[in-house]
């Protein structure tokens, strides 16, 4: 077990804090790509299996196309504003890190802070999260969602189609949008920062 005091946030980037779906559906012309995905997974099938997605997302995640693509609105007043009072904020993706070189300089162009930006194709978030005193993080995917709670971090999302009853299920903070998901992200750090909670560590 480890003690932690004051935690830090865990970031996620697609669907969390820039529009994959869009970028995709712009760049590529076509806007099926654009509708909103009801399974995870519907966005792989709309291209023809997941290697063919990997392979447009290498395409698009290219400086010059993605700083056609703001973030989400909110982000980075939200981060910043984290940032500046102390909170790690690592922003963490499974792209592999050869697909991801464009990220940091996507961040840097629409002044984003972060403390690391870490591309680990296969990673284990809830792991990472405890490996690196997170308390707190803001994830999509329904699975890391779960995999958050099982391992004592508090999981936050912005709403989409394919996660919702999976918050609703689980009683997790589901908002749609950054402006109205950072109080509550504010409130998990500074309530794992009263607690000072044990978190298991992975096996």
């Amino acid at each position: 077990m480890s003690l932690l005091g004051r935690g830090g946030v865990l970031i996620d980037i697609d669907g969390t804090v820039w529009a994959l779906e869009a970028a995709l559906a712009r760049h590529f012309g076509r806007p099926d790509l654009a509708a909103p995905m009801r399974q995870w997974g519907d966005l792989g099938q709309r291209c023809g299996g997941e290697a063919n997605l990997r392979a447009m997302m290498r395409e698009i995640t290219t400086l010059e196309v993605m700083r056609e693509h703001p973030p989400f609105e909110g982000v980075r007043e939200a981060v910043q504003a984290l940032v500046d009072d102390g909170v790690p904020c690592h922003f963490v993706t499974r792209r592999p890190a050869a697909d991801a070189t464009a990220l940091g300089p996507w961040l840097d162009h629409f002044e984003i802070p972060r403390t690391r930006l870490v591309a680990r194709a296969r990673i284990n978030k809830a792991a990472y999260c405890v490996e690196h005193g997170l308390t707190a993080a803001v994830d999509d995917h329904p699975e890391t969602i779960k995999q958050m709670l099982e391992f004592g971090v508090t999981p936050l999302t912005i709403a989409h189609p394919y996660n919702r009853a999976v918050c609703r299920r689980l009683n997790v903070i589901c908002e749609s949008t950054w402006a109205t998901l950072t109080p509550h992200v504010r409130a998990a750090v500074d309530r794992a920062s009263a607690a000072r909670p044990m978190m298991a560590r992975p096996q």
